[in-house]
């Protein structure tokens, strides 16, 4: 019966263009993070775990264990705190071309307003820094769908570099090896020197990408695709372009204080698990009596369609947040302004949140969790 109920679920959510996931994310977990040097630490949960970014959640910032605030979202990407914690930053190094228009011969016009670098101070929204602010728009790079201005490695183009360093060095006898270092111009000793020399490059490239966005002396660091670093000071929140080779002197020695985060495996609902009721029904049991109509389990013998996403419970089990509605199946098909049943919609609205659910299905350790609900409700026959 679930089996069949979660293909429904598919079924109705590609029917639903508005809110189909376009993209299948990988689940979310609640994590703790430290920047190397500061006593602040970030406790994140996500309540809606199966969302893109940011989702439905709690970012709580500690300073010495004391609580200074939280941000009722949770961030997949790097998040940055100022020395103090005051300020949060989150950075968004990749962004959609969010095409804004199009001309009469068909060229699009993009989107550089988009958000770049959101500051939150205490918590709240205190700036946005925009493309336009951070980065040389002329020269931005996208593949199509995505802006990508974050420092870049060309992993592909190193492959070979390490196949050759790796096979030869597997392949090559101890005197074979001496040779090539003694200077033999043998072709594989130079592509077992020039492979593994541009694997030491690589890995230098490697951990300066992995590290390209750091807080150090209180100014958060972005090192980008274009030969820049952007530098925003927390005390000023003054933002400036500088050439990368100004902020890194020697890539060798480059090693500045790191972002540590750790996840926790939590136990999650499946992504189509409703709760309970309190008192023992169903979900969809508790809607039905609530129209005095039965469930369907066929697509096709449907009168009403109850789509609800989201729907928070917090670890009481009360309503927190949720947004409904009912659409008549015997309107249209599709899911249009015009197939919603107001009077239905509104009484669904008012009795969920008069209700007490169970909450074995939220996670332990959660004080909220988010739940995407579908029921496909029919007349008795």
């Amino acid at each position: 019966m679930k089996y069949i109920k979660n293909i429904i679920i598919v079924i109705t959510l590609t029917i639903l263009a508005q809110t189909a996931f376009g993209t299948t994310w990988s689940a979310a977990y609640p994590y703790i993070q430290k920047i190397d040097g500061q006593n602040i630490a970030v406790k994140a949960f996500p309540y809606a775990p199966y969302s893109g970014s940011p989702m439905t959640g709690a970012t709580k910032v500690y300073q010495n264990k004391k609580l200074l605030y939280t941000i009722d979202e949770y961030y997949r990407e790097k998040i940055f705190t100022s020395n103090d914690g005051q300020y949060l930053a989150v950075v968004h190094t990749s962004n959609s071309l969010g095409i804004s228009s199009y001309t009469s011969f068909g060229f699009e016009q993009f989107n550089f307003n988009q958000k770049a670098i959101e500051i939150f101070k205490n918590g709240q929204p205190f700036k946005t820094f925009t493309l336009k602010d951070v980065i040389d728009t002329t020269k931005l790079a996208h593949n199509g769908q995505f802006f990508y201005w974050g420092y870049n490695v060309d992993f592909e183009a190193f492959d070979d570099a390490i196949w050759n360093c790796e096979y030869w060095r597997k392949d090559l006898n101890r005197s074979e090896k001496k040779e090539c270092l003694n200077g033999d111009t043998a072709s594989y000793c130079k592509e077992w020197i020039n492979g593994c020399d541009s694997m030491k490059i690589f890995e230098i490239e490697k951990f300066i990408y992995d590290n390209s966005i750091y807080v150090q002396d209180n100014y958060l660091f972005v090192l980008t695709n274009q030969n820049t670093a952007i530098r925003l000071d927390f005390n000023t929140m003054k933002v400036e372009q500088i050439p990368i080779n100004k902020i890194i002197l020697d890539k060798n020695t480059f090693n500045p204080p790191k972002l540590n985060r750790k996840y926790k495996k939590v136990k999650l609902p499946d992504k189509f698990d409703e709760p309970n009721m309190k008192d023992g029904r169903t979900f969809e049991k508790g809607v039905a009596d609530l129209f005095n109509l039965s469930i369907s389990d066929n697509t096709n013998e449907k009168s009403f369609c109850i789509f609800i996403n989201p729907l928070v419970l917090d670890d009481n089990g009360k309503c927190i947040d949720y947004y409904g509605r009912v659409y008549d199946k015997r309107i249209s098909n599709f899911f249009t302004k015009e197939s919603i049943n107001r009077s239905m919609t509104e009484k669904l609205d008012t009795w969920v949140k008069q209700q007490t659910f169970d909450t074995k299905l939220i996670p332990q350790g959660f004080d909220s969790y988010s739940f995407l609900c579908i029921v496909n409700l029919k007349f008795d026959n």
